[in-house]
This record gives structure tokens, sequence and C-alpha cells, in this order.
């Protein structure tokens, strides 16, 4: 089966025949056996967790090359359940389960979200400890595909089909089959080259003297700037809210710059005249109904979101050409190529979810948090401005021994064990008593960063506290607002300050993400100038 047939297999709507005689038969072979009928499962969900959970099965097992077993199993949510919004749930759930085997294939549907589907790889991994950065076995780790209608499944079928062809097939190629370190690298990677390329256009050209002064930083800047403000949309149109029919924001499409590209066919003039519209005459202006008139003279949906990310900034005013096929191949068949296609052919290659997962749960796909390490990798002298990326695990670590610490000091009548049971593996056996007494706490703490960089301790916080609220929530049977609490997070909690503009506006374009994930339709965004500033954290005033 090739790579094309296999992506399109995958693209279908879900079903679990067509997904094991198709897919895993043809990538395993013989190592995959699919049961006669589907197996039981120990334990069964209890009956809270049977307000998540519909059905769990064992359809079939894989034996690799090793010895190792797979277990291959369906989760169906109850009709009512977002999976990306019942994690605590489902997740509680799932670290119960026996593993026949040393690991896992999950299969979760969802009736809500009908037009994908998630491919979960389940493994046993480690984490960094309190003892400095060594590794201990800790409980299941989690990694995700996005599959169905609504995906590109490009890189899946790439994973998936290279595992296939693999003279034999043990534990190590099925985990690097699942890699999010591969795609960062790979991603960013490309990325650099088409920045490389926009720069380069320019400094080439006679803007340089006439818009940038002879300015090359000032034409870098520029160019960060421009395909932040795309990748941003990127994400957008993953929720479906740019280009839809209505202001209800149920029908828009997710490819929505390609087809703004497409069906403008001005060549170099896209930039000056249709994204710069775009971006400073919808996004950031407030229109009635959310109108926007398309190329084709038909009236579309595009949210007003404020924010200050679509605010004109210098050079933002001015008539800028650049070459078409920087955002497009002008030949189909080099649209796939890496060193021939364009930015936009590039950003449709991959897979690009809002969430911003902790290194327990990863989806293997373009996260919000790309654009910290983007940032963090472009700046000029990021070595002598402090600027470095951290990985999410030393981020994780850091965020829960501060809240340890915190919770610790605040609810002195807990056991400081209970407190790390209950930060550190998500697990806990407090009385309700103490799990309101802490969530009152998390309610009110302040975190301050003084070197935000492009935010990914606060960010990384912000996932501590909520995951932990949701945990509460689930044990105390509170009802559950994830859009409410994050905002009143984001809101009430978080402060950071940066010398430099550019982590700030990431810093900023990151925590505005965060609360697109929970919104079911389009918002202004909230100004979080006051929140995140532009500052030198060690003088001891600010202006006056």
């Amino acid at each position: 089966m090739t790579k094309i047939e296999l992506q399109n297999l995958l693209q279908q709507p879900y079903d679990q025949y067509l997904f094991a005689t198709k897919v895993l038969k043809n990538i395993f072979g013989n190592r995959f056996e699919l049961y006669a009928m589907p197996q039981s499962v120990s334990p069964p969900p209890t009956q809270n967790e049977k307000k998540t959970i519909d059905l769990v099965q064992i359809y079939g097992e894989i034996t690799l090359d090793n010895g190792t077993t797979i277990t291959c199993y369906e989760i169906k949510l109850q009709p009512q359940v977002r999976i990306e919004q019942s994690r605590v749930a489902i997740q509680q759930y799932i670290r119960k389960l026996t593993f026949t085997g040393s690991g896992a294939l999950v299969n979760f549907i969802s009736p809500k979200t009908p037009n994908t589907w998630r491919l979960t790889y389940i493994a046993k991994d480690s984490i960094v400890t309190e003892n400095g950065v060594k590794m201990k076995p800790t409980y299941k780790k989690r990694y995700t595909y996005l599959l169905g209608k609504d995906e590109t499944c490009k890189t899946v079928a790439e994973r998936l089909s290279d595992l296939g062809n693999k003279p034999a097939i043990d534990i190590e190629a099925l985990t690097n089959a699942f890699s999010v370190e591969k795609l960062s690298k790979a991603f960013f990677d490309e990325y650099k080259n088409h920045y490389d390329k926009f720069v380069g256009h320019l400094v080439a050209s006679n803007f340089k003297k006439s818009v940038f002064n002879g300015d090359e930083k000032a034409i870098r800047d520029f160019c960060k700037k421009l395909l932040g403000r795309i990748v941003f949309l990127y994400f957008v149109q993953k929720k479906g809210w740019l280009g839809a029919t209505d202001t209800e924001y149920t029908d828009g499409n997710r490819d929505f710059i390609t087809h703004l590209f497409d069906s403008a066919q001005v060549g170099d003039a896209f930039y000056a005249l249709w994204l710069s519209k775009l971006f400073f005459e919808a996004l950031n202006q407030e229109r009635k109904g959310d109108s926007f008139e398309m190329p084709t003279g038909e009236k579309l949906k595009i949210p007003f979101l404020n924010g200050g990310l679509f605010e004109k900034e210098t050079h933002d005013d001015t008539v800028l050409t650049l070459k078409a096929d920087l955002f497009r191949a002008s030949n189909p068949f080099d649209m796939e190529l890496p060193n021939k296609r364009g930015f936009l052919d590039f950003l449709n290659a991959y897979n690009f979810t809002i969430h911003e997962d902790s290194p327990d749960d990863h989806t293997v796909a373009v996260d919000p948090e790309m654009l910290g390490h983007i940032f963090e990798n472009l700046l000029e002298d990021n070595k002598d401005k402090g600027a470095f990326y951290t990985p999410k695990e030393i981020v994780q670590y850091m965020c829960r021994e501060s809240l340890a610490e915190y919770l610790a000091t605040q609810c002195p009548t807990i056991a400081r064990e209970a407190i790390d049971t209950l930060i550190k593996q998500h697990e806990t056996a407090l009385p309700a008593q103490d799990l309101h007494a802490i969530d009152a706490k998390l309610d009110v703490v302040k975190i301050c960063d003084p070197a935000i960089g492009s935010g990914a301790f606060p960010m990384g916080l912000l996932h501590e506290i909520f995951s932990l609220k949701e945990l509460i929530a689930y044990q105390v049977g509170k009802e559950w607002k994830p859009a409410k609490v994050k905002a009143n997070i984001i809101q009430n909690c978080i402060y950071g300050v940066d010398i430099e503009k550019g982590a700030v506006d990431i810093a900023r374009l990151r925590f505005w993400l965060s609360l697109i994930v929970d919104e079911p339709k389009p918002k202004a965004l909230p100004n979080l100038d006051y929140k995140i500033v532009v500052g030198n954290s060690l003088v001891s005033k600010y202006e006056d």
C-alpha cells in the first residue's frame, strides 16, 4: 500500500473493521491478530467513569518481533463528550487498565466529533526526578495522532508506511513511529528555510532601501511577525472559525488561507491586496455581521479577534509585493517537495492542534509550544539575551515543585506527601474538604515570570493549575467549565515581563490560543497588555 493510499484510508470515517484489516494488517502483517469477537476489559468503567465513557473493548493484539505484546482497544465516549474537555476522566480510567502486554493502541471515538478520531499509543516512560535530571519508571504516557476527514494524516501515513516496510518491528520502531521530537525538528528546520527565503527576497529587493531604510534587522523582524501571524491563523482555521457562512461558525473552512490564496489569483500581490486586508481590515476590525468579501465576491464570516496581534505596526502600512512562490509552488508536483514548496504548502503538510500537551500526553501535531521554539531559535544573539528553549519535562518538573511548595505552605494541615501525589501523579485519596481548600488556594495564587521569554513557564503553570482544578472537579463532582476556569487563571493568577518585544508577542499568542481551544465559537481576545508586558525587570520603576 502506498503512502497516499494509506493517507486516504486514514481520512475515512472511523470503522473498526476497516482500520484493523486495511491499516493494522497491512502494516504489521501476521504480527497482528484481529479477534473474532471483541473481548471485555478489566477493570470495566465505574459508574462515575460511565458519564464519560460509553464502551470499552479489546478487538485485537500485536506481537512484535522482540516478543512484546501490544493490546488493541476501542474506547467510545458518551455522545455529549469532547475528548479534549474530559481528559482527566479518560486518563484516570486508562491508568487503571490492565494491559495484557507491554503497551496498547487505543482508538478513541466520540460522536461529538465525527470527523476526527484519535489513535493513541500508550507506553511506560520516564520523568525528571527531584534528585536532578535523572529518570525513573512512572505511569503510562500517551502519544496521539488525530485522524479522520478534518485532518491531513500525512505525517501518520508516512510514519506507519515506513514502519510497515521495516524488516523487523520491535518496541523501539513502534515508539519512533509516534515520535513528537522527530516531527518538531522537521517542522522547525523547514520553517527556518522558508523564513530565510522571505528575508532573502526582501533583502535583494528595492524595498530594502525604500521601505526598510537598508535595515536588515527590520526586515527580519517584519518576516518573523508575518510568518507568526500566518501560523496563528492555521491554529484558528483548525477550529473552523475562518470562512464560515454565518456567525455560529459551525462550517468554517479548515483550509481557508490556502483557499484565499488560490481564489485571489493575484500572484505577487497576494500579501498587499488580500493577506494584509485579512489581517488589518477583518481580524483587527469590528464589522457588521463579521462580513468579509472574498476575491470571488462571496461574502463569508471572519471573526474580530483583537488582542493586539493584528494591530498595524511599522511597515504594515507599506504596499509590499512578495513573490507568489514564497506562499505556493506554481507546479502542483512541487507542493510535496520540502525544497521547492511554498510556506502555505509546507504548513498544509502538518496537522495542527491548539492544545499544549503535558510531557505525559503528546499529540503528534504542531502545537502552540512550537511558536516558542521558533522564536527562541530565531532570536538574534539569543544566548547573549538569555533565551534558551527549555524542554517540556524540565518546565513541568519546576512548575510542579513550585506548586507543591506553595500548597504545602498555604495548606499546612494537609500532608506534604498527599500534596505531592496529587500534583505529580494526579492521584488522591484526600477528602472533599481538603480538595476544596486546595482549589480555593489555586484561585488566588499569584505567579510572575520576570523574564517570560516565549512563555514556557507561565504556560506550564497554567497547564498544571488547570489540570489540578479539573481533577478536583472530577473528584468532588463539581460542574466543569473549562473555558471559564482557564480565563480566570489567566486573568487572576499569571503575570510576566520581558525586555524583548518579540518574546512578549509570542507569550501573549500562546495564552490567546489556550483560551480559543475551549471556546465553542469566536469572541474577542482579552487585552493582555497589562498582564504580559515589555519591560526591564531589573529596574525599580515602570515609566514614572
